[in-house]
């Protein structure tokens, strides 16, 4: 994204000057610019030069973002998490949660989709998101009893049932 820009203001020597880029500009400011040098010529009425360079600079990446969440392990509760990381950049970040939260990882969530949009000190914003899950429902046990049928036998019996929990 070409965003930078280079400002350049003369002094000394004999006024008007005039200004050459070395990317062709012939004004003070430059704008529009990516990450590299760039060099000023500026020549006085006297046709005195100066010359010098500046350097634009970028972030070292992207702004990115990964999470890794802990589902629900027994139905209902709120014992979900994500933890989000953040690379890349420039500066703090920001984080604002689709639940309010500004924080960078959420603790105690119950089932749902959670979004964040993290911003960078430069204005630069990621997004991602992350589902938390539980359980199809709640761990169960029914029992079937089968009773003795004499007295002092081995007889009866009980079949369990669970259903529910992972």
């Amino acid at each position: 994204m070409a965003t930078g820009s280079a400002n350049v203001t003369a002094t000394g020597g004999t006024a008007p000057y005039t200004y050459l880029w070395s990317n062709g500009a012939i004004t003070t400011n430059i704008i529009g610019l990516t990450a590299g040098t760039y060099t000023i010529t500026v020549t006085d009425t006297n046709g005195c030069i100066a010359i010098d360079s500046i350097i634009v600079s970028q972030p070292q990446g992207s702004l990115a973002l990964s999470t890794t969440q802990s589902n629900i392990l027994c139905f209902g509760n709120n014992t979900g998490q994500i933890d989000l990381t953040v690379s890349g950049g420039t500066g703090t970040y920001t984080y604002l949660w689709s639940n309010s939260a500004t924080i960078q990882d959420l603790l105690n969530l119950v089932v749902g989709t959670y979004s964040v949009s993290v911003t960078d000190s430069n204005g630069c914003t990621a997004t991602t998101s992350a589902t938390i899950t539980e359980p199809l429902a709640a761990l169960a046990l029914s029992t079937t009893q089968v009773d003795v049928l004499c007295n002092g036998n081995n007889t009866g019996s009980i079949d369990l049932s669970v259903t529910g929990g992972t």
